[in-house]
């Protein structure tokens, strides 16, 4: 169980938006539904999650998490995380 802040992030599709920015910059520890974007590729992860691991910005940095209810993990959903990563890294260095 995650205890702490809960942001909710932005709603559009035009990536992080000042919701994902100011709780990123506070280092808020779980972000729902985080809106990333670099050039053409677009992510909502379900969850950022925050890790104690420096980022190029902050004293920490932040994880992808996204639910599913399939039972067996599908390449589509490994190439989705892979992006969310990629994403990140654009985001916190």
């Amino acid at each position: 169980m995650i205890h702490g802040r809960v942001s909710r992030g932005h709603q559009g599709r035009e990536g992080p938006g000042p919701a994902n920015t100011e709780a990123d910059g506070r280092g808020a520890e779980v972000i729902a539904q985080g809106a990333l974007r670099d050039g053409n590729w677009f992510g909502r992860p379900d969850v950022l999650r925050r890790v104690a691991k420096h980022s190029a910005k902050w004293d920490w940095s932040y994880e992808a998490v996204d639910t599913k209810l399939a039972r067996d993990t599908k390449a589509a959903t490994i190439l989705q995380l892979g992006l969310y990563l990629e994403l990140l890294v654009g985001v916190q260095g």
